[in-house]
């Protein structure tokens, strides 16, 4: 049985996609007066769904710059005090061991 070469040549490649070229130009080139009606039929439509997204947008975005602002503003200041319960934080003593200072964990007990 002879052997079958499916090995084409660089020409045959060019030749084959210079064809498809051609037959996708047609077909865009008949389909092209159907884009700008298609595309102002669709339009109106597109703006009544996009509607509820615009005005949720511009009133959600006030809304939380307003938020944001009151949460930065209801923090008490580097004081040391916790906003709104009026009791200080108790600072931690540091660490005797340098192993517990690098890991921020106090490794034994110790009586208060």
């Amino acid at each position: 049985m002879p052997e079958q070469q499916n090995a084409h040549s660089g020409l045959e490649i060019v030749g084959e996609m210079a064809d498809l070229a051609v037959g996708l130009g047609m077909i865009v080139m008949t389909l092209f007066p159907f884009a700008l009606p298609a595309l102002a039929l669709t339009a109106p439509l597109a703006l009544l769904l996009l509607a509820p997204v615009l005005v949720g947008a511009v009133l959600a975005v006030p809304l939380l710059m307003l938020r944001s602002w009151r949460r930065s503003h209801a923090r008490a200041p580097s004081t040391g005090r916790l906003a709104g319960d009026g009791e200080t934080a108790i600072p931690r003593p540091p660490a005797s061991d340098p192993a517990e200072a690098s890991l921020g964990v106090r490794t034994r007990l110790t009586s208060v």
